[in-house]
């Protein structure tokens, strides 16, 4: 039980926290498929990132600055614990029979990289 009501959080809080975790790890996964736009190529991270820029702004007004500094903050603590588990995954070995995991290691072997860029991107 929490102990003061400026501890708790909003289910609203809670929701947009737990969708703007889900946007900043996807971003990063998507970032490894490149999409043509008009003369123009991008990732596919930039189908998902919108949403976590414009859930951290309204954090920002709604919520204040501590709040928001804590959940991106936790999102890059769950990016990072993502990368590590994508990177134990990948150094682990494969069935002979599974013919897809150079393919796995090739889309989730570059997150480490995209973790590195969203982190300074945020700073």
């Amino acid at each position: 039980m929490l102990k003061s009501k400026q501890n708790q959080f909003s289910e609203l809080f809670l929701f947009f926290s737990i969708v703007f975790v889900v946007c900043l790890l996807l971003s990063n996964i998507l970032a490894t498929k490149l999409l043509r736009i008009g003369n123009y190529f991008v990732t596919a991270g930039v189908i998902v990132f919108p949403i976590s820029y414009i859930i951290n702004d309204i954090f920002s007004e709604v919520y204040g600055y501590i709040k928001t500094k804590k959940v991106i903050i936790f999102g890059f603590i769950m990016n990072i614990f993502m990368v590590i588990i994508f990177s134990i995954a990948i150094a682990l070995p494969a069935p002979v029979w599974y013919e897809n995991g150079n393919a796995f290691e090739i889309i989730l072997g570059s997150t480490p990289r995209n973790c590195i860029a969203s982190l300074l991107a945020y700073l």
